[in-house]
């Protein structure tokens, strides 16, 4: 899966390097990290599905860069809602 992280977060396709601009990603759960700013911090299958445009898993990031981090997601198809929950 960090291999899969790596390429996305280097992939201007998939929304991650706009989502986490500005940002520290720190997978929690394998050795992978990215980025440089406030953290987000999570298992490494929930940062695949965000940096590949899936916001399915949210909810399990935490960090001071997950706020900014949500505010950007929104602004994309099935992002979060202005309440911080996922949409579904």
């Amino acid at each position: 899966m960090t291999v899969v992280a790596s390429d996305l977060w280097a992939n201007r396709f998939f929304p991650g390097a706009k989502l986490f601009q500005g940002l520290r990603v720190t997978a929690g759960d394998a050795d992978w990290k990215a980025g440089d700013g406030p953290e987000v911090v999570g298992p490494i299958e929930a940062l695949v599905l965000t940096l590949s445009g899936r916001f399915v898993a949210l909810e399990e990031l935490r960090g001071d860069g997950v706020t900014t981090m949500r505010r950007r997601a929104a602004q994309y198809p099935g992002g979060t809602s202005a309440h911080g929950s996922t949409s579904r």
